[in-house]
């Protein structure tokens, strides 16, 4: 009876903590809907304000990077301190009203402010989320929580590109949206005006679960000055493990940028085609790949692999990025897509178990400064280069709108490539690192 009575709270325990893992994920998918709205009405936006690709991206990327890597380090302080569920709520009512505030800007400026205001809203939600799981699940099954919580992103990307492309069409056959005060929204306006609604309806959920006791033992401390000294103790790690799956996380924000923006320049797709295809890759891809990898990686580390969250990326960029450029130099359609499967089922399913390898090897009272710090530089080199290089290569290097894909398939070189050289060079320190935390119990 006693053993029966310990399996039903254990399961009554798991089923609360996956819930948890459940309405966090849902909060990314609408966060990531805001996110991504922009590839698909790339066109329009360009002419209705007169900018070109570059300018664009800049929207796309560093817009959203500035204030999204800036108010991400403020907030991990709020998180170690105080309830981090209300960290998030705050931090979704900004981003929901900023993002519907996009709608309503007619020039590049305000466009550019409106999208920092939505980076400085979503900046609460992933150091939050990764410090709540991170107090409900031990370190040798925190990589398929961080997973699922994951995969969230990938179903708002695939909402924003599926959904996305014919509520445009809609607007532009039917007339955009009309509000007192701004009479007419453009059909463009009307997408971004829609898109920051979902998180408004979701606040409420955040409420529904009790937020985790923190593992952190009292003992230990917790002052800016301790954290910076933990920093300084292992900078070298921390500079290739942050730089590396930096230049990875260049590699989804550019795809997700300008693959629809390819498809339709030189595949001949409208606006509501390109958003499905890409969209049903993207979401059947990222559900598949991020579902499996977390609990592939968890695996491999309780095995004894203990640098398995850097060696599973490492292999899978080398067996995958040759196909995604493959796929982007063909001029091939069938060639392509699967070079866009690749690129979403192998490439860019990482940022589960890379956030659970900053989590296991950072002190619990410490994990959302870390998150932070970790997503600042991600982010940063992610949003703030990825979309901006692409169009870079494009405008600079290639010279021609109709070179998109040798653009494309540079930029995997460069964001594969150099992610797997620094994350190899990080393994053996890494290695290091895991195995003093379970000396001092740091990544408990």
């Amino acid at each position: 009876m006693f053993v029966y009575m310990n399996a039903l709270t254990s399961t009554r325990t798991d089923f609360r903590s996956w819930y948890v893992v459940g309405v966090l994920s849902l909060a990314y998918a609408v966060s990531i809907i805001d996110r991504l709205i922009m590839p698909i009405s790339i066109q329009q936006v360009r002419h209705a304000l007169g900018i070109s690709d570059f300018e664009i991206s800049l929207m796309m990327g560093l817009a959203f990077a500035i204030f999204y890597t800036l108010c991400g380090l403020p907030l991990g302080a709020l998180i170690d301190r105080f309830s981090r569920r209300w960290v998030i709520f705050g931090g979704m009512l900004i981003w929901s009203l900023a993002a519907s505030a996009c709608g309503l800007a007619s020039t590049p400026a305000q466009l550019f402010g409106a999208r920092m205001l939505v980076g400085a809203g979503e900046a609460a939600l992933s150091p939050a989320a990764y410090s709540i799981m991170s107090d409900l699940f031990p370190k040798e099954r925190l990589a398929a929580p961080i997973s699922v919580f994951t995969i969230g992103g990938t179903l708002g990307s695939a909402i924003a590109l599926a959904v996305g492309g014919p509520l445009l069409e809609h607007f532009t056959a039917r007339g955009g949206l009309v509000l007192p005060w701004f009479g007419t929204l453009q059909p463009w306006q009307s997408l971004y005006f829609s898109a920051g609604v979902p998180g408004l309806v979701f606040l409420a959920l955040i409420f529904t679960f009790r937020e985790p006791a923190r593992t952190a033992r009292p003992a230990l401390p917790s002052s800016e000055a301790s954290f910076l000294a933990f920093l300084r103790s292992n900078w070298r790690l921390w500079t290739l493990l942050f730089s590396g799956f930096g230049a990875a996380a260049m590699l989804p924000y550019g795809f997700s940028a300008w693959i629809p923006a390819l498809m339709m320049r030189s595949y001949g797709l409208g606006p509501a085609m390109a958003g499905k295809v890409f969209g049903f890759i993207v979401g059947a891809c990222g559900l598949t790949a991020h579902g499996i990898n977390g609990f592939v990686v968890d695996s491999l580390f309780r095995r004894g692999l203990v640098d398995a969250h850097l060696r599973f990326y490492v292999i899978s960029a080398l067996l995958s990025a040759p196909l995604v450029m493959i796929g982007f130099l063909s001029g091939n359609w069938i060639w392509l897509l699967v070079g866009v499967v690749a690129a979403y089922l192998v490439l860019t399913p990482f940022v589960g178990y890379a956030a659970a390898a900053v989590q296991i090897i950072t002190p619990p009272q410490m994990r959302g400064r870390m998150s932070a710090l970790y997503l600042f530089v991600i982010s940063a080199i992610g949003l703030g280069v990825g979309p901006s290089l692409v169009a870079g290569l494009s405008d600079l290097v290639f010279r021609s709108e109709a070179r998109l894909g040798a653009a494309l398939a540079s930029f995997t070189a460069i964001g594969a490539g150099g992610a797997a050289l620094l994350l190899t060079l990080a393994v053996r320190r890494f290695r290091d690192a895991v195995m003093a935390a379970r000396v001092t119990g740091a990544g408990t």
